[in-house]
């Protein structure tokens, strides 16, 4: 890789078709779990996100750190045009994963009464895991070629295999399910059914259209110690990370109901909305990081780290600062009103657990968001053992606040203990990069988007109130063109854009074929 600067235009170009993979993935993830959730009350939505828990935890531990190889090492041999060994880390890498999840799968079928009522203390989550145990092989296979697809920078294949095909047909037939009445069994099928056919196409696409590992006959050579030294501290991180993820989710459920469950799991899908853009970057990152760190090119690393940064949090400020204002009118313009009836008493005032939840866990986010490059930093460097030891630390925080917080505050508490943990996360990680790189993601005009994002929130927040007091949902609009106008009038005004980005500006523009008229001569009168 040249420069930075290709670097950065090549992270926009991927950046965008990531985009569109990722947003499909989360509208179409949160139209699945709006229409499960109303249509099943938050008892069973409960039951189900219990399913999901274990289902993710499971599928998290088969996969033994390898998607993280994956996209280390075919990058590394690509770059030194070595096919035999990028079809040795294929062969493993696919038989490996394989085969463990074939076993996995079994053991959670047999196993599924068990679970149910020795961990979820429920017995309808049996039936959940005997159907999701059905698609642990075919998750196995759809995370496997997607992360090569990635590594290949073919993110477009990565889209039609999880974000298009796996969502749509989870989807098209939960709903179809569920319009015969079918109930959690039909929205299990559903999940299940988009992770078959995903796995089912991601192997052909990789195959056919990227590289011939199946069809082919080129020899394999398979380092194997430096694949398992490399994925072995990764499997526990992963392990710990879905812990964390998912401890408020099964703590919940274990301290208080499956109610409590789905109730929490209306406020964290839509949380997860503000890791949109840097999933979209993130998953392009970790083969440029490592193409620059083979090359010795440090300083380009660390000016990519630090832009790439700076447009997350221009972009994932406002949507954390939108969801913490107007939580409850957002939550009741897509749930049902038993998902905003209960409430919490906490320091002395009433609070909607859920829309009070949405608020501590977007702060959460927010963080997480922020430093996801320097998590992808780390592996780029192969010094996965640090990633292991944050996400160790973070689960442990997690589970122990969570402990804490449940029994009295319940969702709220979940809420917390989450979100804190995320905060350490991201701060710890930084710390990490930093030892490791001598580098750290910020600048000093960052001050001037926090400045800007904060008047805009509060300017809105007034107007809004001042207009509507509860703030109906048909407000929402008018408040999100109010916030747009003054945060992007402040971000000029302010001459927070720099030479990079603007040119970032440009490539995006060159990207979607649209040229915006008298951007240009705006960007550079106030830069």
């Amino acid at each position: 890789m040249a420069s930075a600067s290709d670097a950065l235009r090549t992270l926009v170009k991927g950046a965008g078709i990531s985009f569109v993979g990722v947003m499909l993935t989360k509208v179409f993830g949160y139209i699945y779990q709006i229409v499960a959730a109303n249509a099943l009350g938050s008892d069973l939505y409960g039951v189900l996100s219990l399913g999901m828990m274990a289902f993710s935890v499971i599928t998290s531990l088969v996969m033994l750190g390898i998607p993280s190889s994956v996209q280390r090492f075919i990058p590394y041999y690509r770059n030194k045009d070595d096919e035999e060994r990028i079809q040795g880390v294929f062969d493993f890498s696919i038989r490996v994963t394989l085969l463990t999840s074939i076993i996995i799968s079994i053991g959670l079928f047999l196993s599924a009464d068990f679970l149910a009522i020795q961990i979820f203390r429920s017995e309808q989550v049996a039936s959940v895991l005997r159907v999701f145990s059905i698609a642990v092989p075919f998750c196995t296979l759809a995370t496997v070629t997607t992360n090569i697809a990635v590594a290949f920078k073919k993110i477009r294949f990565k889209i039609y295999i999880r974000n298009i095909t796996e969502s749509i047909v989870k989807i098209a037939v939960t709903a179809v399910l569920l319009w015969f009445n079918y109930g959690l069994f039909g929205a299990s099928i559903g999940f299940a059914a988009g992770w078959i056919s995903s796995g089912i196409l991601g192997l052909y696409l990789i195959d056919r259209k990227i590289f011939p590992f199946i069809s082919g006959s080129i020899n394999s050579v398979r380092e194997r110690a430096k694949i398992v030294r490399h994925s072995a501290p990764l499997v526990l991180s992963d392990v710990f990370n879905q812990i964390t993820s998912w401890a408020d989710i099964f703590l919940l459920g274990y301290m208080k109901n499956s109610s409590a469950v789905g109730l929490y799991n209306a406020a964290l899908p839509t949380a997860t909305i503000i890791s949109v853009i840097p999933s979209a970057i993130g998953s392009l990152a970790t083969p440029v990081m490592t193409e620059f760190y083979s090359e010795g090119k440090i300083e380009d690393m660390a000016q990519v780290y630090k832009t790439t940064t700076k447009w997350v949090l221009m972009i994932t400020l406002p949507m954390f600062l939108l969801m913490a204002l107007f939580s409850k009118p957002g939550l009741k313009l897509l749930f049902s009103p038993e998902y905003l009836e209960q409430t919490v008493n906490f320091i002395g005032f009433s609070y909607s657990s859920t829309a009070t939840a949405l608020s501590i866990l977007a702060f959460g986010y927010l963080a997480s968001s922020l430093t996801g490059i320097s998590r992808q930093i780390i592996e780029a460097t192969s010094q996965t053992k640090y990633n292991f030891y944050l996400a160790s630390m973070t689960g442990l925080v997690n589970i122990g606040l969570n402990l804490l917080l449940i029994p009295d505050y319940g969702v709220l508490g979940a809420a917390i203990a989450t979100s804190f943990s995320l905060v350490t996360s991201s701060v710890a990680s930084i710390i990490v990069v930093n030892y490791l790189t001598s580098k750290q993601p910020f600048k000093i005009s960052m001050w001037k988007i926090f400045f800007s994002g904060l008047v805009a929130a509060v300017s809105t927040y007034f107007l809004i109130k001042a207009l509507a007091d509860p703030v109906p949902e048909w407000m929402l609009v008018p408040a999100l063109a109010a916030f747009g106008v003054i945060y992007l009038g402040l971000l000029l005004l302010t001459r927070t854009l720099s030479e990079d980005d603007k040119m970032i500006i440009k490539a995006a523009e060159r990207k979607i074929g649209v040229d915006i008229p008298y951007l240009d001569e705006v960007i550079e009168r106030f830069s």
